[in-house]
Order: C-alpha cells, then structure tokens, then sequence
C-alpha cells in the first residue's frame, strides 16, 4: 500500500507493456515522471508511517483511494463519500491528512520541473527541431507565416516583458524549505543522468529520504 497522488497522472505507467497482440508498447515520454513520482510518493508515505503512525497513514490511503476511484469514474468527486470517511476525525489527524496532500503535491511539482528538463535536455541530444516555447520555435513561425527578416526583428522589438512580484503570504516559504526542494530536484537530476552501483543507489535512496 503506497500513498501516491489523487491525479492519475500521478500513477506510474508500465513500460514495456504487452498489448492484446502480444506487441510490448514503446516507453512513453512521461514513464520516468511517473517513476520519479511514484519513488517519492513510496517515501512520503514511510515518513508518514513512521511519524504519525499506520491508523493516519491508512486514513490518508482510504481518502486517496476514494478520490481516485470517483475521478475515474466521472470527475466530479462524491463529496458526501469525502465526508464520511473525514467525519469525527480529530483535529490533529485532520491536520496530518492536509499536509500529507499538500505535501505530495509540492514533491509532483518538483518532479514535473526535472522532468521538463530531462525533456529539454533529451530534445538537445537528439537534435530535434526547435520546440513550441522556444525563440526559435517562434522565429521559425514567423518565417513559415511569410514574414521577412525585417519584420521579425520588427516585431519582437514590439515585445514587451513586464515581470509581476507578488507577495502573497501563501507564496512564503522558509529557506530551509526552498533549499530541501533545491536538493530534492538535484537528486532526481543525479539519478537520472548517473547509473549507480546497488550500494550508491542505497544511499541515495536514504539521502533523499532524510531530507
């Protein structure tokens, strides 16, 4: 029993699945998202077990299960069925259930943010044309609309950039927070690009368990 997302695209997907006609399916781009998903769902849950202990952890499950199965079935979510399984929950568990979504939540961003560089740096490699986003995926568009040099340099010139600052109290993060993210982020990078012997792969594991 592992406590992953309450999005499907956070459940892993097989890679090298075999099909009706025996014909194993080509990994997806997102298979290794999954992966890194799905690893740090694993831990959050043991540090969930470990800290708070099995009850909250299943409490935790039970919900996640729930909101999946209704996502599944038509998006909308039975709230009424969220509410049962919430009601007479103590304030402190309620507290635990919150942060350990929220939780979760913040480590999927952190994993999409790897895995759109894994994807720039896979494009780069393989020298794939220039990508939607991209200067010159938009450069490329100009040319192909028929404009000329001139007027591309003309209409770029006309671009403009305005940054907006916010300060949102909910966007306050403390800087031992923003630092575990930053190392987090930097062990699935290692990971990704590094192939490690069953020892490194273990200290790895714990490294990132700790933070």
């Amino acid at each position: 029993m592992r406590f992953r997302s309450v999005h499907e695209s956070a459940w892993p997907r097989q890679t090298g699945r075999v099909t009706d006609n025996h014909v194993p399916e080509q990994p997806r781009p997102d298979d290794a998202l999954d992966g890194d998903i799905r690893l740090l769902g694993q831990l959050l849950g043991e540090v969930i077990r470990d800290q708070v202990g099995q009850h909250t952890f299943d409490l935790i499950e039970r919900v996640r299960r729930h909101a999946v199965t209704q996502r599944r079935a038509d998006g909308t979510g039975d709230i009424v069925g969220l509410d049962a399984l919430l009601a007479g929950v103590d304030i402190d568990t309620g507290v635990h259930v919150i942060r350990a979504f929220g939780w979760f939540a913040l480590l999927a961003n952190i994993a999409e943010d790897v895995h759109h560089a894994r994807r720039r740096r896979h494009h780069r490699i393989i020298d794939s044309p220039p990508r939607p986003g991209s200067l010159d995926y938009t450069v490329r568009t100009f040319r192909e609309s028929g404009l000329d040099s001139a007027e591309i340099v003309a209409t770029l010139a006309a671009v403009e950039v305005n940054p907006v600052l916010t300060a949102h109290p909910t966007e306050v993060r403390r800087k031992t927070i923003v630092d575990t993210q930053r190392r987090i982020g930097e062990l699935l990078q290692l990971r990704d690009r590094t192939t490690m012997a069953t020892h490194e792969s273990d200290a790895w594991v714990a490294e990132l368990r700790l933070l």
